[in-house]
């Protein structure tokens, strides 16, 4: 097949957590909580150590359709989680000033999240480019 499977994924996580947003806006009583949060996020790291296990375990079974489902599920949950967080941040707070300094605290998280990640995989390229120029490895 011509299917360009980093690029389907790319595709299916960006769809997925959209489509994981408006869910969050359910009203599910079970799932209004700090705990909730603490739930969905155990979750997520569950199916990311399975997509790492899958991804870098010699010799495991391989399917595209278990990848794209396992990818799906987990980017769903990331948007839930997004939405479900600033929900539970803002049912916490009794006034509308600290509500608006919860959702700004969140934003500051969220972006020095994103800030690290890129940091963290630049390095990680640097020092594969060093290892692949220093002739010890393919890169």
């Amino acid at each position: 097949s011509n299917l360009n499977l980093p690029e389907f994924l790319y595709f299916v996580r960006l769809g997925c957590d959209l489509l994981g947003r408006p869910v969050a806006n359910c009203n599910i009583p079970i799932m209004n909580s700090g705990h909730a949060v603490l739930r969905v996020s155990q979750w997520r790291v569950v199916l990311m150590l399975i997509f790492f296990v899958y991804v870098f375990a010699p010799g495991l079974w391989r399917s595209d359709t278990f990848v794209v489902s396992l990818m799906a599920l987990f980017s769903i949950w990331s948007g839930y989680l997004s939405i479900l967080s600033y929900r539970v941040a803002a049912s916490m707070c009794p006034s509308k000033s600290e509500q608006a300094y919860s959702g700004a605290l969140l934003n500051t998280a969220f972006n020095f999240s994103l800030f690290s990640a890129v940091v963290s995989s630049e390095s990680v390229a640097v020092v594969l480019a060093l290892i692949g120029q220093n002739g010890d490895g393919d890169c």
